[in-house]
């Protein structure tokens, strides 16, 4: 009897069998199995977990060896390791954003992808809060993104000489922003484009190119370039307060009103030039220090700019003492012999002619051909009389002619050396005057009130050009300030010699 009770306990023994359980910790179930004592149990198919990759079989923190036999019951447990995943991004064009790698179900912060000329409108494909369990390909999706510059100017007509070099001192500039990355203002690079009107030196037409530039969301508007045009569409600038800089309008009411108490209704208006009564002032102060007393005024009474240079002028010169004389003119006259009467007779020592460079050439070439041989002054109108003068003809009489200008391009200024240069190579060899050089500066100061304000937004961008300082441009290479929408900056005193303009001493 023991011996069978022995022999069937021996047999019990080596038919007992065990359990051995699988846990997946999160994975793919994995069954049960049963396995006899001291045999060896099988490893089963890898589970899976998403997000993760199966690092083995584990009894409490030993890595099972499936050639270890079973003698008990057995739990087994996996362990996994947390997946890194990779986001290509394409941006199209835009600045290169290097791949990104985030682990499985790590939140997704991706940068803005910056473009210049566009604005961001997102990615080809929706983008998951977290990192999902596979690698993702993006591509930026753009939309053009412009500042848009409107501008407005005579092209045609008397004054196109005035509105064409405007225009290529914008589109230059223009140019050169775009090529060197446009503007940042936000998260957005964006490039400037330009709508220029031609509006014929018309006041009217000058309005009426305002209301259409708004009309097609102008940004900011760059003009208009005659002192008259840009009072003309100053009502409807001001009604919808979009920041306007004229290149060139000089007349003193353009910023400030007829009485010069209106700067609160034309807050949204400035200018890249100086003011008449500023270049005004200044001559006459000038034409005081060469030792004249006694001066006569040739000037356009129908137009804006030259009657208010007449009387910044006459103000200042009585002021110190000198005797003045103004005679008038129409816009039709094309005579001027009789108005140099008074000053043929010997009465005055000099003249002022502040009228725009056509007029003012044949006022001057006139003068010198009754038998004037004194002194004339002007304004910066007078930049392009040289270019009125046909080949072969005598050109000395300007060697006594001076007149106020804001910059001079032979200037030992490097940011004039370099503007000159640039236009030059750009518009086949010619030599560009201050109208060509104050467009370019104007979109310059408008570039910078933009980033200052860090918006096209109307109100913000005035604020910027009522409070910022501004600099390094071709006409003034100091910083400064606007008052009264009036930029304080330096001017020149250009004459002639030898046929070419030097910068008097």
């Amino acid at each position: 009897m023991l011996l069978l009770f022995t022999t069937l306990a021996v047999l019990m023994g080596c038919n007992q069998r065990y359990t051995v359980t699988f846990d997946s910790n999160g994975g793919t179930a994995i069954d049960s199995v049963i396995v006899n004592k001291g045999d060896l149990v099988s490893e089963p198919t890898y589970p899976t977990k998403e997000g993760y990759t199966f690092d083995g079989w584990y009894k409490e923190d030993n890595l099972w060896d499936f050639e270890n036999k079973v003698y008990s019951d057995l739990t087994l447990i996996s362990k996994w390791s947390l997946n890194t995943y990779t986001i290509t991004i394409d941006t199209d064009g835009g600045m290169p954003i290097e791949p990104l790698s985030f682990k499985y179900g790590e939140e997704i912060s991706i940068e803005t992808p910056k473009k210049v000329g566009f604005e961001f409108v997102g990615w080809d494909e929706d983008v998951p809060s977290t990192m999902p369990a596979c690698n993702l390909s993006l591509k930026a999706i753009w939309k053009e993104a412009f500042i848009s510059i409107g501008s407005i100017g005579p092209i045609s007509g008397s004054t196109s000489i005035y509105g064409l070099a405007v225009k290529k001192g914008i589109e230059f500039a223009i140019e050169e922003i775009n090529n060197n990355g446009g503007i940042l203002v936000g998260e957005t690079y964006k490039k400037f484009k330009l709508d220029f009107i031609n509006d014929e030196a018309s006041s009217d037409k000058a309005a009426t190119a305002l209301s259409t530039l708004v009309d097609k969301k102008a940004d900011i508007i760059v003009g208009a370039v005659t002192s008259g045009c840009t009072e003309g569409l100053i009502r409807e600038a001001v009604k919808v307060g979009i920041p306007v800089i004229t290149p060139t309008g000089t007349a003193d009411r353009l910023t400030v009103g007829q009485d010069g108490n209106q700067r609160s209704s034309r807050q949204n208006i400035f200018r890249a030039c100086f003011n008449d009564s500023y270049q005004g002032k200044y001559m006459a102060n000038y034409v005081k220090e060469a030792g004249y007393e006694k001066v006569y005024v040739l000037f356009n009474n129908d137009d804006y700019y030259s009657v208010g240079l007449k009387d910044a002028f006459v103000e200042t010169a009585e002021a110190n003492g000198m005797t003045v004389v103004a005679q008038g003119y129409g816009r039709d006259v094309n005579d001027f012999k009789s108005f140099w009467a008074p000053v043929l007779s010997g009465e005055y020592q000099c003249v002022y002619v502040p009228d725009y460079y056509e007029t003012a050439y044949y006022v001057l070439k006139t003068g010198y051909a009754e038998g004037y041989t004194g002194v004339c002054y002007g304004g910066d109108g007078w930049d392009g009389v040289i270019q009125q003068v046909k080949y072969g003809h005598d050109i000395s009489f300007l060697e006594n002619c001076f007149y106020t200008s804001h910059y001079f391009g032979a200037s030992e200024s490097e940011n004039v050396k370099k503007f000159v240069a640039a236009y030059k190579a750009k518009y086949n060899g010619e030599t560009p005057f201050s109208f060509a050089a104050l467009g370019y500066d104007a979109v310059y100061m408008a570039k910078q009130a933009i980033e200052q304000a860090g918006s096209t937004d109307y109100a913000k961008v005035v604020e910027a050009l009522t409070n910022g300082t501004f600099g390094g441009f071709v006409t003034s290479d100091k910083e400064f300030k606007f008052n009264n929408g009036n930029p304080e900056k330096d001017l020149f005193i250009i004459t002639f010699k030898d046929g070419k303009e030097i910068e008097a001493k």
